[in-house]
């Protein structure tokens, strides 16, 4: 439900020049980036995309042959500032700090450079982990603009071989397009708007209509149900050296030729990019990413620079007005669009009031169950919203209590939901270990961890739905997948590992694994993709029997083990 005293204001106001919003980019100092592979540059992902629950970081550039090993090159002067190896997220990251307040990061790598992948390996031998984080001084790994720093991936949260590269300010999370300080691919393709979403509200806030029409389909003059016009719009771009299409830099919406809203993806935090959920218009998701040409009240992005009355424009009047739109890329192309609106007369529905709960996106919301509770805190929730909170029965053997939930429940949160659930049973003292908040899907469930505070577990949930005190018992699984007893002039071995209920908290570690040969701790690669556990022999294996123990424990605290001998 969007804000009533918006739509209240414009038609009291009804000029439509009043609350406009004037956001500009910082100064930058000059800084200026060479590529970081020897072969052309091919964006596969540019900056400020629409991505799943969070807006594109970097530039992705893609492999020359389409898999793994191009070289990867510093794209400034500098020190190698830190290393991660990580199975989730950037994978093997590497980060160069430069003199201009800047730092480069490249994600996703294989391998890093020989000299830094020996300097990694002995730091985690050294502490016995196999993700590590490895800070450095300007001393140690000093590079000049083109030096080679590592390898092309796939490790992390990537879907394919290519580099992901970021800019930053140095000592913050706030990032940067690298186009803007000369990384750019060829192109001379302007982007494309594929479809519109037009709107029309009442003064309430309450949408009377809406329609997804094509681009090559809109008419010039659009009849808009309602007192208030919203709009969201499609759009993709391309570039010469790349088949896929990426996101647009930035947008201008005039109306009767009045700049009237406009944004440019130019630099962010990383902790506000799940404001993409109130930028994009998340409803239609299911059927294309659209960018709303009008700002939802929780809406705290800072790339927008002309927003007058929110975007909303009144069309109550029943007069002609022009909409005109321009949408451009990071190289400059720019593609237009016009067509002229008139709002027209509409019936009021009344619908029954299915949702008696309402929270505010500015305001604390709690619910007590008596057995359970929600909190949401201020800034939660990018709008209003209308909810109805109950419980439903818990037939799981695992189960310690009731379902409890919200509908509709596929709201996007910007910040956690606390949820704390006690037993309605008693639970043995020697399981309380194993208890976790569930989060149901479908007929099943997943874990979002929890821990006890007062006689209930409490947990933190990225969503909304339902919500149970549930329990595991089953240790995680470990089955060979390149592994036999005569390993001999192999390479590497590995095997897959799995566990009962799926984790999908990402800040907990999911299933810990630690593995030695002949009592020795050994290094081994997690594919979180794959569920795969590798470890590339080393040199000091000599010849022989030897004794290879496995151990694993899920976030329960659930522990298995398994031995094998090998020969090699």
């Amino acid at each position: 439900m969007l804000k009533k005293c918006t739509f209240l204001c414009l038609f009291s106001l009804c000029a439509f020049k009043t609350g406009k919003t004037n956001y500009l980019p910082e100064p930058t100092p000059i800084f200026n980036l060479v590529a970081p592979l020897h072969h052309q540059l091919s964006v596969t992902g540019s900056f400020g995309e629409l991505r799943p629950n969070h807006f594109h970081a970097g530039i992705d550039l893609r492999s020359q042959k389409g898999i793994e090993g191009d070289q990867i090159l510093a794209a400034a002067q500098g020190f190698i500032s830190k290393i991660k190896v990580d199975c989730k997220n950037y994978g093997n990251s590497l980060y160069i700090q430069h003199p201009s307040g800047y730092t480069t990061v490249y994600a996703h790598l294989s391998r890093f450079r020989p000299d830094i992948q020996e300097r990694v390996r002995a730091y985690q031998y050294s502490i016995q982990q196999n993700e590590v984080e490895i800070e450095f001084g300007p001393e140690e790994f000093a590079v000049s603009p083109g030096d080679s720093i590592g390898y092309m991936g796939n490790t992390g949260d990537s879907r394919g071989a290519h580099l992901h590269f970021e800019l930053r300010v140095t000592g913050t999370d706030e990032v940067l397009d690298p186009a803007d300080f000369g990384l750019l691919a060829e192109d001379h393709i302007a982007p494309t708007v594929r479809r519109f979403k037009l709107c029309g509200f009442d003064l309430d806030g309450n949408t009377i209509s809406e329609r997804i029409i094509g681009n090559n389909s809109i008419k010039s003059k659009i009849m808009i149900q309602g007192d208030v016009f919203g709009m969201a719009v499609e759009a993709f771009d391309r570039n010469n050296t790349s088949w896929r299409m990426v996101g647009i830099k930035s947008l201008q919406m005039k109306i009767d030729h009045g700049l009237f809203y406009s944004w440019s993806m130019d630099r962010w935090s990383l902790d506000e990019t799940k404001y993409i959920n109130a930028h994009v218009d998340w409803r239609s998701q299911y059927l294309g990413r659209f960018h709303r040409c009008y700002k939802l009240q929780g809406n705290k992005f800072p790339i927008y620079r002309t927003v007058e009355n929110d975007g909303f424009f009144y069309i109550g009047d029943g007069q002609e007005h022009l909409v005109e739109l321009t949408i451009s890329d990071a190289s400059g192309n720019e593609s237009s669009r016009s067509f002229t609106i008139q709002g027209t007369a509409f019936s009021k529905l009344v619908k029954p009031n299915q949702y008696p709960e309402e929270i505010s996106c500015d305001k604390n919301w709690n619910y007590n169950f008596g057995f359970g509770t929600f909190e949401l805190p201020s800034g939660c929730t990018y709008d209003n919203m209308k909810v109805r909170v109950d419980t439903v029965s818990n037939t799981s053997e695992n189960a310690y209590s009731r379902w409890i939930g919200i509908k509709p429940g596929n709201e996007p949160l910007h910040r956690e939901l606390a949820v704390a659930i006690r037993p309605e049973k008693e639970i043995p003292a020697p399981l309380m270990e194993k208890c976790f908040i569930g989060l149901k899907r479908g007929k099943s469930f997943v874990s979002i961890g929890g821990s006890w505070d007062h006689g209930a577990v409490r947990a933190g949930a990225k969503n909304l739905g339902y919500y149970a005190l549930m329990m595991d018992t089953t240790p995680p699984h470990l089955v060979a997948k390149n592994f036999r007893y005569n390993m001999s002039g192999k390479k590497s071995m590995s095997f897959s590992m799995s566990d009962n209920i799926a984790d999908i908290t990402k800040n907990r570690p999911g299933i810990k694994y630690n593995a030695y040969i002949d009592g020795q701790w050994i290094v081994m690669q997690h594919d979180l993709k794959t569920h795969t556990l590798k470890h590339d022999f080393e040199s000091w294996l000599g010849n022989g029997t030897h004794e290879l123990l496995i151990t694993l424990e899920d976030s329960q605290h659930n522990q298995s083990a398994y031995r094998y001998n090998f020969y090699y």
